[in-house]
């Protein structure tokens, strides 16, 4: 039987303080890993698998396990691990983490603190609230004056600045619970986690208004106006404005500053006895605003005349964020920080932190008294602190102009090819959303044979790619859901993070779709809606609202 001194061979030493084996076992690990990597694919090598056959005949060990069979269960677990540094991997906004930021996540991981009080997370704590001191000074609020908190997700951020919206709208919610009409505004080209948001706080995913938006998928002022004012009249509460700061496929920032002016008239006009809380959702477009004192007349960094005239779009409406009340942003998005590193920033901490503050001795640090969980990781505020203070403003700035030029340079040469349309040719961020081209000799007579046809041929790009073990991996966007160009059919995205992008992947990501198409030109059957493969209904997941 295995004793004590064997349970102790796995874990850290406290009498050495040695990594060494810590480390040995990483690296380990990792050669295992890359034994499986095609450095070609934008995956790990995965089989197909069913989740039940997987863990039906699982049993928990009787004895402690080797090293080698440790290793080996751990490897097993990183088979279709997306490869996130590579070029090759255009999937969604998720980046490639940068090396200080997976260092200090590891040394966080292996000090374990909770940041939930700073006794047992020490001057780790302090990274929550330098991130919050840097970047709400920045933006132009009074930093002694505002706060925030690191959340558990992009959700979150929405999710309290709505709870705080309805404490504000409704004082006796906390302890009455939602007892009055009250309604949540967001609008369409909102994330619609909004919806998951009011039914988690009870108001009620019928009772979240999301407005209709423009062609650059901003926000209707007027339908905003007019729905504030119905709601006023008819004695409902407004609990929150949640209002976009750069969508994801497009990078649309809602007017920030025309938002809030018209909340303060219909204030005024009804006399109301609170503010409805206004909050940008800024978790995938807050880097922008890095742009904000960016001399776009000498332009230091070179832009193309498509990217400057970008990022002026964007910056001109979220250079305002610090006339909302609150906003949210991930570092694990744009942030280049790993999973998970969201913060909620609130211009008035005393909405948020109540009686507590945040500039207290050391010791008396308790972010419990006012955040959701009690158990909180460090990772995501030290990553964020890293990250922030390593690459500074013109690092950030640096990567977003690289890979929005190779999103351009890309966009351009994919229709080149005359064998793709590009749906979001006005679109301000670095995805790309495009259709292949259907053969000259097709005509469709019936509208619905058409659609099916449409959708399963664009998915059989997908099914093409996923045989070849994702030699490049893509995401697919549902019909309606392209940003400011609507377009009634499934299309194709790729979103480009990894500042290893360059021609020569982009030229091989080309050359493999035209291959693609060749192939399903010759097979696909028009007239019955393509392939037996290509009929498999492909729904997305994260794509599901309900």
């Amino acid at each position: 039987m295995n004793g004590i001194e064997d349970i102790k061979k796995l874990f850290y030493n406290p009498d050495t303080d040695s990594l060494r084996d810590t480390l040995r076992i990483s690296n380990k690990i990792h050669e295992k890993v890359l034994e499986k990597t095609d450095f070609s694919k934008s995956i790990v090598p995965v089989e197909s698998f069913n989740y039940l056959d997987l863990v039906k005949d699982l049993k928990l060990p009787q004895k402690i396990q080797s090293e080698d069979k440790a290793v080996k269960l751990i490897t097993e677990l990183f088979d279709g691990a997306v490869r996130w540094h590579s070029p090759r991997t255009m999937y969604n906004v998720t980046p490639p983490p940068l090396l200080y930021t997976i260092a200090s996540n590891f040394l966080v991981s292996l000090y374990n603190p909770n940041l939930v009080w700073d006794m047992p997370a020490g001057k780790m704590a302090s990274a929550e609230q330098r991130v919050i001191k840097q970047l709400t000074e920045y933006i132009g609020w009074d930093w002694k004056q505002a706060g925030g908190a690191f959340v558990f997700g992009g959700k979150a951020t929405s999710l309290y600045a709505a709870k705080i919206g309805l404490r504000k709208a409704l004082p006796d919610s906390q302890a009455e619970g939602v007892k009055k009409d009250v309604i949540l505004i967001s609008t369409k080209a909102c994330h619609p986690s909004h919806i998951s948001d009011g039914e988690w706080l009870g108001i009620g995913a019928k009772n979240v208004v999301r407005l209709n938006t423009h062609q650059d998928s901003t926000l209707d002022l007027v339908e905003l106006k007019q729905t504030m004012q119905d709601a006023a009249t008819n004695d409902k509460k407004i609990a929150a404005i949640l209002i976009s700061g750069g969508t994801t496929n497009n990078m649309a920032v809602d007017p920030i500053k025309e938002v809030v002016e018209i909340r303060d008239q219909i204030i005024k006009r009804n006399k109301l006895d609170y503010s409805p809380h206004v909050h940008v959702d800024a978790v995938v477009g807050w880097p922008w605003i890095f742009f904000k004192n960016y001399s776009f007349e000498k332009n230091p960094l070179n832009l193309s005349k498509g990217v400057k005239d970008k990022f002026k779009i964007i910056v001109s409406n979220l250079r305002h964020i610090d006339l909302a009340d609150s906003f949210g942003l991930d570092f694990h998005k744009t942030g280049f920080c790993p999973y998970t590193s969201s913060l909620f920033l609130i211009r008035n901490k005393q909405e948020f932190y109540k009686s507590k503050d945040n500039f207290v001795e050391y010791g008396q640090y308790t972010p419990f008294a006012y955040t959701l969980e009690n158990s909180r990781q460090a990772n995501g505020a030290v990553a964020a602190y890293v990250a922030l203070n390593t690459l500074g403003v013109e690092g950030f700035q640096i990567i977003l102009s690289t890979l929005t030029e190779a999103a351009d340079k890309l966009r351009i040469a994919l229709e080149m090819t005359s064998q793709f349309s590009i749906i979001n040719k006005n679109g301000l961020s670095n995805a790309i959303i495009f259709v292949p081209e259907l053969p000259g000799h097709v005509n469709f007579v019936d509208s619905a044979v058409e659609k099916e046809a449409r959708d399963n041929y664009t998915t059989e790009f997908l099914q093409q790619l996923k045989q070849r073990g994702n030699p490049f991996l893509l995401d697919m966007t549902p019909a309606y859901s392209t940003g400011s160009e609507v377009y009634p059919y499934k299309a194709l995205k790729a979103y480009l993070m990894s500042p290893f992008v360059n021609d020569i992947t982009s030229g091989e990501f080309i050359s493999v779709l035209l291959g693609i198409k060749k192939q399903i030109d010759m097979t696909f059957d028009f007239k019955t809606g393509g392939t037996k493969a290509s009929k498999v209904e492909y729904i997305h997941p994260l794509k599901d609202s309900t």
